[in-house]
Formats: C-alpha cells, structure tokens, sequence
C-alpha cells in the first residue's frame, strides 16, 4: 500500500497492489485508488496494468512522492512478470503522473535486459520514490556473468530516464542485490543517498548474510561509500520491512530495519523478532 495525494485536493488517499487482478481470466494484477476522505462510500480508482500479461504481478509494489513539487503526488507501481524489450519476465515499473489519470503514465525498464537473466531478474522486487528519485531492485539480475548477482537502478524525475546502474562492485552468485531499497540522508549532508540490500553476500553469509550498501549523494558516479554490515544473527528475513527518518538528533537519517526472523541468544525464543536502527 502507500498513502499520498493523488488528486491535488489536500486529502490523503489511499493506493493498494492487487497483483493477482484477474482479467479475463488472466491474472495481470491491478491497483485500486481509495480517494479522501477515506470512508466505506469512497470514490475508488481501478488502475490496471497498461501491458497487461498472465502473472505480469503489476502492484506487486506501490508507492507514492511528490516528484516536482507540485503538490500532487506521483503513483509508482512495479510488474516484476511484465514483458520487457520483448523479453519475458524482464519487468517494469510505472509511474502515473498526479493528478491521477490511469491511462497516462511512464514505463521504466531495465536498459540491459537480457534473455539471460531468466527466468526471471526480478525488476521491481522492490521500489522506493522520494522527491525526484525512482529506486528500484532487480534481486536475481544476473550481471557480470554471476548468477543471481542482483542490480540496483536509479532514475530521477521528469523523464525517469536514463536509468543508472548501480551494481555491488564484487559480485558473488546468489548475493541477491537489490533485494531492498532505500532513499534517506544516511551521511547528514542534506543530500539524498541511494542505499540497496545485499540479501546474501558470501563474506556474511555463514553468520551475517546481508549488508546495507549506500552511494553517497555527493558522489553517485563513484563506487558505493558507506557497506553496513548486519548485526549478528541476522535472519533471511531481514529488512522486509524498511525505512527511514531522523530518529535521534546530529542531522542524518538513520535506516529502520525490521528482522523478523531473528533469533533471541536465549535458545529456548526462536523467530521472535527485533527492529534495527542504523547509525552514520
């Protein structure tokens, strides 16, 4: 789900991922648009997928941000199964506009998408927006001849193209890169970072099996400037649930990360869970 104004009016509405939406029998998925003030009675907004495909998982994700400033927010929606450059399974992503029309939108694809990557790279197995910028992951990308290496991309308002590539720079197989993904001033210098999840970096992966991989805003061309590994007994489920914001004072954003599969040291409390804050 995400909350934004997609309408202009003030009111907060409400954006929910169908991605097994059925049409005409097949499963292309959907997103419905709960518009303010929210109530059993709302108006409701059927976006579908605009390159509608069986299992094309279109609201697998959503999200929202005021791109220009506008006052109006954008609706961001990924479809990791979509066709793209004639490849199946490539994925896309899509963002409509504010004021929301369903019919007018962009497409963002993966500029090096390949036969190789299937069966499937995952584009779009996460996304994050805020102000101009569009994060998206591509967790089993397979890239520089690694299998499942992973991909992290960037892609800055109006035009969301080029479309940057932002790879860990020593790939392993299965590390899973771009698993999760994350803009927020980590460095405290009022410059937006792009950060992405290393779900299985081999290093790790024995006792610590992810990092948080961040390209400073000030230096984005350059290799990643911040690798923060995981607390011990991280579990595979580590950083489902991720965010953001200045929780303690000094000018940076920390990363809120949830862990739920995280195992107590007591060895009788297993699976009981712990939410991480990150400090720069």
């Amino acid at each position: 789900v995400a909350v934004g104004d997609f309408t202009g009016d003030g009111l907060a509405d409400v954006a929910a991922g169908v991605p097994g939406f059925r049409v005409a029998g097949l499963s292309v998925g959907a997103v419905y648009v709960f518009f303010g003030p929210l109530s059993p009675a709302s108006m409701v907004q059927l976006v579908l997928n605009p390159q509608p495909i069986h299992n094309g998982f279109f609201g697998g994700h959503v999200d929202s941000a005021d791109a220009n400033g506008d006052g109006v927010d954008e609706l961001y929606v990924t479809a990791i199964g979509n066709t793209s450059a004639g490849i199946p399974l490539a994925g896309q992503a899509f963002v409509f506009p504010g004021p929301l029309d369903p019919d007018t939108f962009i497409v963002v694809e993966d500029p090096t998408a390949s036969p190789a990557d299937l069966p499937s790279p995952r584009f779009g197995m996460h996304m994050h927006a805020r102000g101009e910028w569009l994060l998206i992951g591509a967790n089993r990308k397979d890239w520089a001849g690694v299998h499942d290496a992973g991909m992290g991309y960037a892609a800055r308002a109006p035009l969301y193209a080029p479309v940057d590539l932002y790879p860990f720079p020593d790939p392993r197989n299965s590390d899973h890169f771009g698993y999760r993904c994350m803009v927020a001033d980590v460095v405290g210098d009022s410059r937006l970072d792009l950060t992405f999840i290393l779900m299985g970096w081999a290093k790790l992966k024995d006792h610590n099996p992810r990092a948080l991989v961040t390209w400073d805003g000030a230096d984005l061309g350059g290799p990643p400037t911040l690798i923060r590994e995981t607390l011990p007994r991280s579990s595979d489920h580590f950083a489902n649930g991720l965010s953001y914001g200045q929780v303690f004072p000094g000018g940076h954003e920390e990363l809120v990360v949830g862990d739920a599969r995280y195992d107590s040291l007591n060895p009788a409390m297993i699976n009981v869970g712990r939410v991480v804050i990150y400090l720069y």
